[in-house]
């Protein structure tokens, strides 16, 4: 009992601490993802900030590109810093989210994140930020979090054993002090039955005891001690399985 208790004790303890390190974990995962994604957004600022203004570290971090559409359909690239993507392959990018619902989002073959915003003259104007430093990035959180799960885990699984042992200890305590009471209480009791049942037996034999009221008396005596003597025996084999 002590350690089928101590087992869900483990149990609920490593359950609770896993919980809580997904938590963690998770919340690093996903204010990370958020703020690589509040640096695109402030990357795609618009109107682009005053060049005394603007915040080079954004750039130096994450490289952006622009494209521009004119009224009269003609495609011209701004700015380059995505090394990997040529001019030309952004015109085409830029061409096939012309038509694009939504006015963000990725483009999953280049890694890369846009938005285009239309300006008061007609012009559209579609900005691309570099994921790959992202998504390597958090790619890694992800590696590494595992290893630190695992790791935890396993310190876990230690701090459940030894609290779930330090947890049982008054109970296991409290019913060891209960079983060698059942124990002690047996062995007591079965030195006075047998003087009992063994006198009750030599009176009954010897034929001392005419009167048939007291031999009832006697054989009353006799049966209950009997069933005492039962009773005490059950009650040390409970204790002898309760030691195993």
């Amino acid at each position: 009992m002590i350690r089928k208790l101590r087992k869900k004790l483990a149990i609920v303890l490593m359950a609770i601490l896993s919980l809580l390190l997904v938590v963690i974990l998770g919340s690093l995962f996903i204010t990370a993802r958020m703020n690589y994604e509040r640096r695109s957004i402030k990357a795609f600022s618009d109107p682009p900030p005053a060049a005394d203004t603007f915040d080079k570290s954004v750039l130096l971090a994450m490289p952006v590109a622009s494209v521009v559409l004119d009224p009269s359909g003609s495609y011209s690239v701004t700015q380059n810093q995505i090394h990997y993507v040529s001019d030309k392959e952004l015109v085409e990018i830029a061409a096939s989210l012309k038509n694009a619902a939504a006015g963000s989002g990725l483009v999953s073959d280049y890694n890369l994140r846009y938005r285009q915003y239309t300006k008061s003259d007609g012009t559209v104007v579609f900005s691309f930020s570099d994921t790959f430093i992202e998504r390597d990035s958090l790619k890694g959180q992800v590696l590494y979090s595992v290893i630190i799960g695992i790791g935890a885990l396993a310190l876990f699984f230690i701090v459940s054993l030894l609290l779930s042992r330090w947890m049982v200890k008054p109970v296991e305590r409290a019913w060891e002090r209960q079983r060698r009471f059942v124990t002690d209480a047996s062995h007591e009791l079965k030195t006075p039955l047998t003087v009992i049942l063994s006198n009750t037996d030599m009176l009954i034999e010897s034929g001392a005891v005419t009167d048939e009221k007291n031999r009832m008396r006697l054989d009353n005596i006799r049966a209950e001690s009997k069933r005492m003597k039962a009773l005490t025996e059950n009650l040390l084999e409970l204790a002898r399985t309760d030691s195993r």
